[in-house]
């Protein structure tokens, strides 16, 4: 997985460190060496923070990055290289008070020390030669930085709010929600199939939340209603399986379709609303879910969305709600109500001109507007420092997908590097949703900062929260409180993105991922 550069650079310098005063140092004598890359690193890591912001919009500081970041990954490769000859080494060291050593192996562990000793000693002057080389571009970029203060850590505000409730929606929203609950409860069919499709970030999902579990006819009419979030590379057992828990099944020891398909069909008596969110392929619907559906004797309704138009057409819908970009008052409206809340400041107010530019900066999208309320919901509340929101250079970006907006690097550049690690690791486990799962891999990982007055996994926790407060992860539609969480599909795509500037090559088959540095082949 991608590394986010000045946490790279922090907890290796600790690493360094720890090198240079164990054993294992002394033993192969390149403490020298060592302290030389531990040095020059110290000069440069309070400006790493800054540089990674700016790199986006300044070529040379990108370049310098990359080349910083490249020798980083052989720091690390030497740290591990000594990690796992040290117990070999130390065992096979003489030592004073070890008894007698016969001279053959004696002779062995001399000519074992040296060799290691040699090619660990080349492979850190290597490196140690790569930082001297790029010496002269530190002078160029580090003059243009600012060193970021020492000891300064993000912790999680005790106000934080949680990811934008279904009731904080504009007008169009509501409007195009009482639209489709209108046809709905209106379409006399026994099985009728509703679409909404639009873009990526254009609200899709909020629209349809709206309607799922909220709207009072729908309770009434509806009384199973089940939510899949189809992924475009689904399992059709897993989503069978999602389906038989949605209408209260169990799918303990079920292993065949048929297994799962026989025990859905009993349970659908009853009337029945049927979710299913981004859906790539007609497919699940058509030669999946379909016919298991309609073997149920209740009233069925099967509400979709997708960002593609054939998608929609294939799915032979009676009636498709095409979405469109926000309103720039709607825009507004969002922002207000996630930063401010209920609250009536005068400084709203004051602030709502440079506010409605941020909105404009957004281009209507309903994602991108989210995760920048997200940005100002932990910045001072003042014209200042919203300007500098406005006037970032992060907005210029060129080279961007269609769906990724500029907000999105925004937002990620707003985050500490820690979270921004842990904001990557979402963004590449796609098979880990449940925070039960992604906490533990932070702290294997080595992603959290040590608190002296703190547990490790309560740390942990508040970055969880942290990622859901800054609207970069959601709690899921499907289950309790927040203990699972779903990542839009465009923020994955943009945090893969990411990766892939950094030479991470990814490739998925079955919902599993794999990585390499493009570098290493």
């Amino acid at each position: 997985m991608a590394v986010v550069l000045d946490f790279f650079v922090k907890r290796y310098l600790d690493q360094l460190s720890d090198f240079m005063e164990g054993e294992i140092g002394k033993v192969i004598g390149v403490e020298e060496e060592i302290k030389k890359i531990r040095d020059k690193l110290s000069r440069i890591s309070p400006y790493i923070q800054d540089a990674e912001k700016k790199r986006r919009t300044d070529p040379v500081i990108d370049s310098w990055v990359k080349q910083l970041k490249d020798i980083m990954y052989d720091v690390e490769d030497i740290l591990e290289l000594c990690l796992i000859k040290d117990g070999r080494l130390l065992a096979a060291h003489p030592c004073s008070c070890s008894g007698v050593h016969s001279p053959i192996n004696l002779l062995a562990s001399c000519f074992q020390r040296c060799k290691f000793r040699r090619d660990i000693w080349n492979k850190i002057k290597k490196v140690n030669d790569r930082l001297e080389a790029i010496k002269e571009v530190n002078t160029l970029v580090l003059g243009g930085l600012v060193a970021a203060q020492k000891n300064s850590v993000t912790t999680l505000s005790s106000t934080s709010h949680i990811f934008v409730a279904t009731d904080i929606v504009g007008t169009q929203i509501e409007e195009a929600a009482q639209n489709l609950i209108s046809k709905m409860e209106n379409s006399k069919k026994n099985c009728s199939v509703f679409g909404i499709s639009g873009m990526g970030g254009m609200g899709k999902t909020t629209l349809e939340k709206k309607i799922f579990g909220n709207d009072e006819m729908v309770k009434k009419q509806f009384k199973k209603q089940v939510w899949l979030h189809v992924s475009k590379d689904y399992s059709q057992i897993g989503i069978l399986k999602q389906a038989l828990r949605g209408i209260g099944g169990h799918d303990d020891g079920l292993q065949s379709r048929a297994e799962v398909e026989g025990q859905i069909v009993p349970l659908l008596s009853e009337s029945l609303l049927l979710v299913l969110d981004d859906i790539w392929s007609a497919d699940v619907w058509m030669d999946l879910l379909r016919n298991v559906i309609l073997n149920g004797s209740g009233r069925r309704v099967i509400l979709f969305t997708t960002r593609h138009e054939n998608v929609a057409r294939a799915m032979r819908a009676d009636f498709v709600h095409h979405v469109e970009k926000m309103h720039e008052d709607s825009g507004w409206e969002l922002i207000r109500k996630i930063v401010f809340g209920d609250e009536e400041d005068v400084i709203i107010s004051e602030l709502k001109e440079v506010g409605m530019k941020i909105v404009r900066k957004c281009d209507g999208l309903p994602l991108a507007i989210i995760v920048i309320a997200g940005v100002l919901f932990h910045k001072e509340k003042s014209k200042r420092k919203w300007k500098k929101v406005v006037e970032s250079k992060l907005w210029s970006i060129k080279e961007i997908d269609a769906e990724l907006s500029n907000a999105l690097y925004l937002s990620y550049e707003d985050l500490p590097s820690h979270l921004k690690q842990c904001f990557l690791s979402c963004a590449f486990y796609r098979d880990i949703s449940f925070r039960l799962d992604i906490i533990p891999l932070w702290l294997s990982e080595g992603f959290v900062i040590e608190q002296s007055d703190n547990l490790m996994e309560n740390i942990a926790e508040g970055y969880y929260k942290e990622l859901i407060a800054r609207n970069l992860l959601q709690t899921s539609q499907t289950f309790i409180a927040d203990y699972e969480f779903v990542m839009h599909d465009v923020l994955r795509s943009f945090g893969q993105k990411l990766m892939e500037e950094e030479g991470i090559i990814i490739s998925g088959v079955n919902h599993c991922m794999n990585f390499q540095r493009a570098s290493q082949g």
